[in-house]
C-alpha cells in the first residue's frame, strides 16, 4: 500500500513462493505475480540462476526483500537493480544494499515488513502496518448463495441472509508446510467439535465449519463428531478459489481459528478473530493491540518444567518456537467463552456505527 500510494504509476511486481500466488486475486495493488520456489531442497546453483534471471528481466527500478541472509542481498546486488531496499543483517548487507533497513524480529511480522520502506517519501511510510484486503461482490454473494443452500438442505431455511442472527466460521486446519517443519499448530477434533456444538446452541448463533484440500482429513473427522442433527453446517469444498474463502469469511461475524493463512487473511479484512496458539508466538503472528484480534494460548510454564519447556526467543518473554513444540492446549469453555465474548463486542460496534450513522 505504501509503495502504490508513493508510486501510483509504478508497475509493482510481487516475487513469492508458489504456494503464496493466490495474493494477486485478492489485492488490485500487484500488477504481476512471479513464482519461485525459494524454499525447495536441495537447492542448486542453477535455481539461483534462474531467479537471478528474473530479477534482470524484469528492468525494475527498485527492489524490496523480506530476505534476511547473506544470499538475499548477494542475489539483490547481482540483480543490477539500481535502488535495493532489505534487511540490515549484517556487514554484507550494508555493503550490497542501497538501504539496509533495521530488521526488528520481535514485533508483529507486518510492523517488520512495514520497517523496509520506512525510508520512502512523505506520508506514505507511516500508512498502517495492518494489511488490508477487500472482498468482492461477487465473491460475497456467491458465498450467500452456498449458505442458503446449505442451510435450506438442512431444513434451516430460515437462516439464510437473516441480518439478526450472527455467524461463526471455524477453520481448524493448518499448512502442510507448517507440519513439515514439524509446527503442530492443531486443537483435538474432539475440542473443535464441542466447541461449535456449544457454540451452535446459543441463540442467534449460527456456526460454520471451512476448509481447504489440506484440511479434508480434520473436517471429515469434526465432522463425524458431531450429534445427529447437529445445526452445524460445512462449506468444504465449497471454497474453490482463494476468492471464496476471502468472501465467506467477510460475510461472517467472527472467525476462530489456529495460527493459519485465513487468520491473516481475516485481519486483512478487518474481521473479528479468535486465534488458537500452540507452538508459534502470537505477538509476532497478530496485532494484539486490536480488540479485534483475540490470541488465546494456555499459560506458559516455567522454562524449568520438563512438561512443557519453554525457549527464550526474547529477552522478557519465552516462547515455543521450535519444531515438537505441544500443539494447542486450550481448555473448550475458554475458547467458547471468548467467541461468544467477540460477538457480543462486534454487537456493541456495529450498534455504535449504526448510531452514528443515524
Amino acid at each position: 500500500s505504501a509503495i502504490r500510494a508513493t508510486y501510483p504509476d509504478a508497475k509493482i511486481t510481487i516475487l513469492v513462493e508458489p504456494r503464496s500466488a493466490g495474493i494477486g486475486v485478492i489485492t488490485d495493488l500487484i500488477d504481476e505475480v512471479v513464482t519461485f520456489d525459494i524454499k525447495k531442497r536441495p537447492l542448486y546453483g542453477s535455481d539461483m540462476v534462474d531467479v537471478l534471471m528474473i530479477l534482470r528481466s524484469g528492468s525494475y527500478d527498485m527492489v524490496v526483500s523480506s530476505g534476511s541472509s547473506p544470499m538475499v542481498s548477494a542475489l539483490l546486488f547481482l540483480s543490477g537493480i539500481l535502488r535495493r531496499i532489505g534487511y540490515d543483517s549484517g556487514k554484507l548487507s550494508r555493503m550490497l544494499l542501497t538501504e539496509p533497513m533495521p530488521l526488528n524480529r520481535y514485533q508483529y511480522a507486518g510492523k517488520m515488513y512495514h520497517d523496509l520502506i520506512l525510508n520512502l517519501p512523505g506520508a506514505a511510510s507511516a500508512l498502517p502496518a495492518i494489511p488490508h484486503i477487500k472482498a468482492g461482490q461477487q465473491e460475497k454473494d456467491a458465498m450467500e448463495s452456498v449458505l442458503s443452500r446449505l442451510w435450506s438442505d438442512a431444513g434451516d431455511a430460515s437462516k439464510c441472509r437473516n441480518p439478526d442472527r450472527q455467524r461463526v466460521l471455524i477453520h481448524p486446519g493448518t499448512s502442510q508446510l507448517a507440519l513439515t517443519k514439524g509446527l503442530n499448530k492443531t486443537w483435538s477434533a474432539e475440542n473443535w467439535c464441542k466447541f461449535a456444538e456449544a457454540v451452535s446452541k446459543e441463540p442467534g448463533v449460527d456456526v460454520i465449519l471451512a476448509g481447504g484440500p489440506d484440511d479434508k482429513d480434520a473436517i471429515a473427522e469434526i465432522k463425524s463428531l458431531l450429534n445427529p442433527g447437529s445445526k452445524v453446517i460445512s462449506t468444504f469444498g465449497q471454497t474453490k478459489s482463494l476468492r471464496d474463502l476471502v468472501g465467506l469469511i467477510d460475510i461472517c461475524d467472527l472467525i476462530v481459528c489456529v495460527d493459519s493463512a485465513p487468520m491473516h487473511i481475516a485481519v486483512a479484512l478487518d474481521k473479528p478473530v479468535v486465534a488458537l496458539f500452540g507452538p508459534t508466538d502470537e505477538a509476532k503472528l497478530l496485532p494484539t493491540d486490536n480488540p479485534k484480534f483475540v490470541a488465546l494460548r494456555k499459560e506458559k510454564l516455567g522454562a524449568n518444567s520438563a512438561e512443557q519447556p519453554a525457549i527464550s526467543s526474547h529477552p522478557q518473554k519465552a516462547s515455543y518456537l521450535y519444531p515438537g513444540a505441544p500443539a494447542v492446549q486450550l481448555p473448550v469453555e475458554i475458547v467458547v467463552q471468548s467467541a461468544l465474548d467477540q460477538l457480543k463486542l462486534a454487537t456493541s460496534r456495529d450498534s455504535l456505527v449504526a448510531a452514528r450513522a443515524d
